[in-house]
This record gives C-alpha cells, structure tokens and sequence, in this order.
C-alpha cells in the first residue's frame, strides 16, 4: 500500500521518523512522534471499554506500571484505505514502483485541514496516542501537542480548533499554565478538558479556577465518559 500522508506534522522545524505496517502485501508509512527503542512486552485484553475500537490488538503494562496500547496493523491499514486514500497495491517485481508513488494523494487532504480539531496536549506519547485513536475513532480530527508551549503555538496557528483536551504536569507550561494563557487570550471562551493523574481535590479546584471546564482523574478514565464530555462542549 502507497499512501500520501494525512496529516502535515504540527513542528515543521524537526525531523519525524517513519514507522512501516505491514498487512499482507499492503504497506502503509505512518509519521510519529518518536521511536523511544525496543520494549520486550507481552500483549493481553484492555478490557470491555476497547472491546469496539478494533484499533487495538491489546496493551502491555509497563514497569512504570503504566498501559501501552498496542495497535492492530491490518485494522489501522484498513481504517486508512477506507477513508477516502488513493492507493494500489503493487506487485514486488513492479518497475514502476518509484513513479506510481508520486501519483497517490489524499483526496480529503484540503477537506480535513478546514474541519473544526480538538487539541490534545499531554508529555506522555501512550497518553496522547490513546486519546487521539478514541476522537479519532469517534469522528474527530485531532491535533496533537507535548507541552503547552507547543499547544499555544498550534493554538496560535489553527482558527478552527473548538476544545483542548489537557494534562495537568508537563514539562516547559504545564496544564494549570496553559489554562490561564488560554482564558487570557483571544480564544478566552474556548473549552478546556483537564485529564490527568492528579486525583486530589486541591489539584482539581486549582485546575477549574485556572480556567477548566471539566477534571477527568486517568486512574477512573473511562472511554464512554470521556467521550460523553467531549461531546457535551463540542456540541455546545
């Protein structure tokens, strides 16, 4: 599978690498964030809440004691094909491999960049990317930051972002920060969705008087609530 990438990265000053999937003789070049390196793991059920998203073929817990989902190649290759990407599959003996690849674009490209995005914005790489799979498999466009400094950049940039979704501790402007530097702003109305591991009640006053809207705990993270939330200020 050849495929013209989606989604233009957010920082256009650094290099990303690219990670390869393979399903079959299906190929699909994916951007991310980072390789952090070889983790030995073993791959067991997430449990009812991600029995429907088909993404996942399960997660591994770290020895930070932490989830990492664990993605489903031939599902994500298919969600891609489905979803308006010229693609073709070649033979391994075809000569016109290089030239074919130049011909393949994403017909919705310009269509997506003009949707409305919800923001996420977490330090955490298994955070962020589980956020995004649940919006994205809900049919939302996401952008994606690591800290606040990097929100208030793309913040700055994109007109149509309509909710940020935050962590509270990251490094450079942490979620309390990039509260108060939103509600201070031109987009001083926009909703702000705190989720992050800090439970305490003194930590959640502070966040909702720094201006957020909502306070989801990660340790009682629910997908059917969390998306309820997101949903009720979206559609606001």
């Amino acid at each position: 599978l050849l495929q013209y990438k989606q989604h233009i990265p957010n920082n256009r000053q650094r290099s990303y690498p690219i990670v390869i999937l393979r399903s079959g003789t299906m190929r699909l070049a994916m951007i991310v964030d980072d390789i952090p390196g070889e983790i030995p793991m073993i791959d067991k059920p997430m449990g009812e809440q991600f029995e429907r998203m088909k993404l996942y073929a399960g997660g591994a817990i770290l020895a930070d004691g932490s989830v990492l989902p664990v993605l489903e190649a031939r599902h994500v290759i298919a969600m891609v094909s489905n979803d308006g990407v010229s693609y073709q599959t070649l033979a391994a003996n075809n000569d016109d491999t290089e030239n074919n690849s130049e011909k393949y674009l994403n017909k919705n490209q310009d269509m997506r960049s003009e949707r409305s995005a919800i923001l996420v914005v977490d330090d955490s790489l298994t955070t962020r990317t589980l956020e995004r799979n649940i919006l994205e498999a809900a049919g939302y466009r996401v952008l994606v930051a690591t800290d606040g400094i990097e929100a208030a950049d793309i913040l700055r940039m994109e007109d149509n972002i309509t909710l940020v979704v935050t962590d509270m501790e990251m490094p450079r402007m942490n979620g309390i920060e990039l509260c108060k530097h939103i509600r201070s702003g031109v987009k001083n109305r926009l909703p702000i969705i705190m989720v992050t591991s800090v439970g305490a009640d003194s930590e959640k006053e502070k966040g909702l008087k720094a201006g957020a809207d909502a306070y989801i705990v990660k340790g009682n993270f629910q997908q059917d609530h969390f998306l309820s939330t997101v949903r009720r200020f979206v559609n606001a």
